[in-house]
């Protein structure tokens, strides 16, 4: 989860860059992750490895999901031509979850991303839609299930929790139309 006693954002007095960091508490040790040459990023979540995923800006003020794992801060791109990306949540084996945005910082498609991987649009991979459409991912677990919301075609706004083939349902109810 995020922890604020281990990963949070700062800068310094009269500063007008703000980075996320991790904190280790038994070393009271502070590391920086710094950010993709803009002057903001901002983390969302650590998992049990450490691994931090949030968001960073470029020089220019372009903003994309970011994956810090091993010491390593990774731009996670966008989809198609999607404007800004964001990384809200990763799980303890390194799966990514998140949106990209528009300028106007509207949700376009929630995503999914292997250990920092290409991003790959949730509705893809849902065999069954159902009429409902992926905006944004928010959280997943470490059984791999997704919480997010979805519009259904008639643009209402719904939470949805995705759980993997695998552990479905078959004759679950299939949510409105």
């Amino acid at each position: 989860d995020l922890d604020p006693e281990r990963v949070r954002e700062a800068a310094l007095a009269g500063d007008t860059v703000v980075h996320s960091f991790v904190w280790d508490k038994a070393s009271k040790h502070m590391t920086d992750l710094g950010s993709f040459g803009g002057w903001y990023s901002h983390p969302n979540w650590i998992n049990d490895n450490g691994d931090v995923v949030g968001i960073s800006s470029y020089a220019d003020n372009t903003r994309r999901a970011f994956y810090w794992h091993n010491n390593m801060l990774q731009d996670l791109g966008t989809i198609d031509t999607d404007d800004r990306s964001v990384a809200v949540g990763v799980n303890n084996v390194g799966l990514i979850v998140g949106y990209t945005f528009d300028n106007g910082g509207n949700e376009i498609r929630g995503f999914i991303s292997d250990n920092g991987g290409a991003l790959v649009d949730i509705n893809t991979l849902i065999d069954k839609p159902h009429g409902l459409y992926v905006a944004a991912a928010y959280y997943i677990n470490d059984r791999d299930e997704i919480v997010g919301f979805a519009y259904t075609k008639k643009g209402e706004i719904h939470p949805v929790v995705l759980i993997p083939e695998s552990d479905a349902d078959p004759s679950a109810d299939t949510g409105p139309d």
